[in-house]
C-alpha cells in the first residue's frame, strides 16, 4: 500500500494505482478524456510515463503534439505534485501513486493549464457537448480560435480498445492536420461489436454510420450477425439489415449483461479483460 496526501487529506491506496484512479476512488474529480480504466492512458510516450516525471509546459499543451502511440494527450488531468524534494505539474492518468507524494488537484497553475488544454480541444471540436460542458466548468466561455469542426480529439481510445481489448485491430488514424481522425482500416476486418463507440469520449465513432454500413454491403453468405461473429450465439445470418437497435438479440444483451457483450466474449482469451471483470463486476 502507498500513503499519499491529496488536497491536504491522507489516503492509503493500493500499489500500482495511478493518481487519477486514486482520486476517483476518493471521489475527487479530475477531468480526463484520453483515459479508460480498462485501456489505461493512450499517451504512451516519455511525456506520459510511469517511470519518470516530466513537468508539462504550456508549449506541450498548446502544440497538441502526436505522441509515440499516434494519439494526442488531452492534458486535462494535470495535477500538482511534490515528491522526493521536487515539484511537478504532470498528468495524473499515468503517474503511479507513491508513498510521500503531496498532491493538489486545483491549484491556480493547474487550473490555468487545464484551461489551455480545453481551449485547444474545443477549438478543434466546437460542437462536441462534453467539451462545452468541461469548458464551462473550467471557466472558458467561448472558443478562442477555430481549427475546424471535427468530433475526433485523437485520443486513440477506440484504436487501443479494438486492438488490445477486442483483439481485432480494425481502426487507425486517417487524414492529416485538422482532418485527422480515427477510421476503419483497409481492408476492413471490423466485427461490428461497437465497443469503440462505448469508449469514445466525444461520440466521434458512430457504429450505425461507420460500421453497420460496411456489413450491409456484404454478400448474403457473409451477412453474419455480429453476436455470432463474437461467438456469443450460434452461427446465424442477420435478417434485419443490421438494424441492431431494432434487434431482439441486441436488446436482450443490452438489458441482461452488466458489461459490453464483447468483454464477455473476450474474457476467456484476454487476461486483461478477465481481470477487469473479476475486480469490477
Amino acid at each position: 500500500m502507498q500513503n499519499i496526501i491529496i488536497n491536504d487529506v491522507s489516503y492509503e491506496v493500493e500499489d500500482d494505482v495511478n493518481i487519477l484512479e486514486a482520486c476517483r476512488k476518493a471521489d475527487i474529480f479530475i477531468p480526463s478524456l484520453c483515459y479508460h480504466p480498462l485501456i489505461g492512458c493512450t499517451c504512451n510516450d516519455e511525456s506520459c510515463s510511469t517511470s519518470a516525471f516530466k513537468n508539462i509546459e504550456d508549449e506541450n499543451i498548446i502544440k497538441s503534439e502526436i505522441n509515440a502511440s499516434g494519439s494526442i494527450c488531452c492534458n486535462l488531468c494535470l495535477i500538482d505534485i511534490e515528491f522526493d524534494g521536487k515539484h511537478y505539474i504532470t498528468r495524473s492518468c499515468n503517474t503511479i501513486a507513491r508513498t510521500g507524494m503531496i498532491i493538489k488537484t486545483e491549484t491556480p497553475e493547474v487550473v490555468r493549464k487545464r484551461k489551455l488544454a480545453i481551449e485547444a480541444l474545443w477549438a478543434r471540436c466546437p460542437e462536441v457537448e462534453i467539451l462545452k460542458e468541461l469548458s464551462k466548468n473550467l471557466g472558458v466561455d467561448e472558443v478562442p480560435f477555430s481549427q475546424g469542426n471535427n468530433n475526433c480529439i485523437q485520443c486513440g481510445l477506440c484504436i487501443a480498445a479494438c486492438r488490445d481489448i477486442v483483439m481485432v485491430d480494425a481502426l487507425s488514424f486517417s487524414g492529416e492536420g485538422i482532418n485527422r481522425k480515427a477510421a476503419l482500416k483497409e481492408p476492413i476486418n471490423c466485427i461490428g461489436c461497437g465497443y469503440c463507440y462505448t469508449v469514445c469520449p466525444t461520440g466521434a465513432i458512430n457504429p450505425e454510420k461507420i460500421i453497420m454500413n460496411k456489413f450491409r454491403n456484404l454478400p448474403g453468405n457473409k451477412r453474419l450477425c455480429r453476436f455470432a461473429i463474437m461467438e456469443l450465439i450460434p452461427f446465424a445470418f442477420c435478417s434485419n439489415s443490421f438494424r441492431c437497435f431494432e434487434c431482439e438479440v441486441d436488446q436482450r444483451y443490452r438489458i441482461f449483461l452488466p458489461v459490453h457483450p464483447v468483454l464477455i466474449a473476450r474474457a476467456s482469451s484476454n487476461e486483461k479483460v478477465a481481470k477487469y471483470l473479476r475486480e469490477n463486476h
